[in-house]
């Protein structure tokens, strides 16, 4: 235990993440874990293990077993020792009993988005100077991490949102734009930044804006659906 806590304060001076805090896969993550020949997925992953889906797992696994797998993450292979500590016929629960320094790293940089997300904070509403578009609503860590948008009537009528260093903007005329800010030279509100538009459109960065919004918490599940629909649709339909 000695070993291991310090192996996660070691990891934790760059970030701060429970060691029980789950991280939920969907379609925007690429995980995938093997065993022997086999191929399983991967439904959720914590820094010190890992849940997997599968059939007939009674079949061939068992409560305490020792079991080394191959993680895809990251782009890249890594290969870790786990104990079984749960198995039913579809899903197995793992603990990471060896390399663990290695696997948690590569879960909190292949997480970096949503841990990201875990940060940001709602700003109060009725600080915020009322729109006649709409009601605003704004989530805020840093100037990097911001989520900005109006509501009416239970619908997103304009949001922004501003993640490593990309602003992705749809107006109230249903145009999105993406690109970095201008400085402006005069004040202005929240929600009127100028955009230096981009044309060549990274879709790796739209993924990364579109996790980064599922991870902020405080977000109405609506408003949050709303956003990531719209953008889904606009840049990643085919």
């Amino acid at each position: 235990m000695i070993i291991i806590m310090g192996i996660l304060k070691k990891i934790f001076r760059k970030k701060t993440i429970a060691r029980s805090h789950r991280f939920y896969v969907n379609e925007h993550h690429k995980l995938q874990a093997k065993i022997g020949d086999k191929t399983y997925l991967v439904k959720n992953i914590s820094i010190g293990g890992l849940a997997l889906q599968g059939e007939n797992l009674l079949n061939e696994f068992v409560a305490n077993r020792e079991i080394e797998i191959t993680v895809f993450i990251n782009n890249s292979d890594l290969k870790v020792q786990t104990r079984v500590v749960h198995v039913t016929e579809h899903f197995m629960g793992l603990v990471v009993s060896a390399n663990l320094e290695k696997f948690s790293q590569a879960v909190l940089d292949y997480f970096e988005c949503e841990i990201d997300a875990h940060d940001v904070k709602m700003m109060d509403p009725n600080r915020l100077a009322p729109r006649k578009e709409g009601k605003p609503y704004w989530f805020f860590s840093d100037s990097s991490k911001e989520v900005f948008y109006l509501e009416k009537d239970g619908k997103v009528t304009f949001f922004q949102i501003s993640y490593k260093g990309k602003i992705l903007e749809r107006n109230a005329n249903g145009k999105f734009n993406i690109g970095v800010v201008e400085e402006a030279k005069v004040a202005h509100h929240k929600g009127s930044d100028l955009i230096s538009v981009e044309s060549d459109i990274d879709l790796t960065v739209i993924k990364s804006i579109i996790r980064f919004l599922e991870g902020v918490l405080e977000m109405d599940e609506s408003h949050r659906k709303q956003i990531i629909s719209s953008i889904e649709k606009h840049y990643l339909s085919v």
